[in-house]
């Protein structure tokens, strides 16, 4: 590394950004602390070639502003240097997240939402740190001398704010992996609880067969439950009754609480979904009480099951073909 003298800014070209992740990865670290000198347009509408340029000539032109004032050494050299070792500790193995390609669509809306919400203050996972990882953050300490945001950092990151089809999906849950600066085994860490959330996803693979997707009153009735209990994720754009459907299996399965309070929480849910159809269906009607033999009563019992109806839905058509018979007389 470098020892404080100026190097000069001809010492970094495009070049020294090896492929597009890395440059990626730069611009992102960069974008987020407010040090690029031209921010560009979203990715998809730029090349990498870009990116590079702006990378490149992002790192020259800090030496004439931010790291003045925060004890870095000045040389543009230097400061890509230690970026680049940023970088190279963030790295994570391809086959380390290849099992997320093959999950289906449902599992990766919980994924979805759980990257989403990580910030610089989640809780690192309580492992056993290399101590070239401990100096490592305590270089990166002196590159956070500026304000930084204490909310969720996905939308900081130049990756699909709203993805919504399994592709697109599956395509920003690895840029996140891939540009997020944590070193890696703070990646490997949520990575294994983004497995044990799938594990959980497939106990409860049939928990919302009795939920109706095409039903727009039945899928926002679930949803404003689900928000009654502060359990519903409101991350996920909502058009249609099929997007109300996955929002509300999505949040039930990013919720993290142990497989015995979920299935509490189904229980729960099903009843209430059981009581407010029957509370419907009492609409514009009154209760009456009669006193019948117990001749008539068992009467009424038979006809009611011959006719596969209750016995308040029997005694009411009795009535409404008397009463029309009635009237054609």
């Amino acid at each position: 590394m470098g020892t404080g003298r100026y190097l000069g800014p001809q010492l970094i070209s495009e070049s020294d950004l090896s492929d597009d992740q890395e440059a990626l990865w730069f611009y992102n670290f960069l974008s987020i602390r407010g040090w690029l000198q031209n921010k560009t347009p979203p990715i998809g509408l730029q090349t990498f070639a870009l990116i590079r340029a702006e990378v490149i000539n992002s790192i020259k032109m800090l030496y004439t502003r931010a790291f003045i004032h925060v004890g870095i050494s000045n040389a543009p050299a230097h400061i890509f240097n230690d970026i680049k070792q940023f970088y190279e500790a963030s790295l994570l193995e391809k086959s380390d997240y290849a099992f997320i390609r093959k999950l289906n669509s449902r599992a990766q809306n919980a994924i979805w939402i759980y990257i989403s919400q990580i910030t610089m203050h989640t809780p690192r996972p309580r492992v056993n740190v290399p101590i070239i990882n401990s100096e490592l953050e305590n270089k990166r300490e002196k590159y956070r001398g500026y304000h930084f945001s204490f909310g969720p950092i996905y939308k900081l990151y130049t990756i699909n704010s709203y993805p919504l089809s399994t592709a697109e999906l599956t395509t920003s849950i690895i840029n996140f992996f891939q540009i997020w600066e944590a070193t890696a085994d703070v990646k490997e860490y949520h990575l294994g609880v983004i497995r044990a959330l799938t594990e959980h996803i497939q106990t409860f693979q049939n928990a919302f067969k009795w939920l109706n997707k095409s039903s727009e009153s039945q899928c926002s009735w679930a949803a404003d439950y689900m928000k009654t209990q502060v359990l519903f994720q409101e991350q996920f754009p909502v058009n249609t009754s099929s997007d109300q459907y996955n929002a509300v299996v999505a949040s039930f399965d990013y919720w993290h609480t142990s497989l015995e309070a979920k299935q509490l929480f189904l229980i729960k849910m099903k009843r209430a979904w059981s009581v407010k159809k029957y509370r419907d269906k009492q609409q514009g009607k009154k209760p009456y009480s009669f006193i019948m033999s117990k001749k008539v009563s068992k009467m009424l019992a038979n006809l009611a099951a011959e006719s596969d109806v209750s016995k308040s839905q029997l005694v009411e058509e009795l009535i409404i073909r008397e009463h029309s018979n009635k009237i054609k007389q």
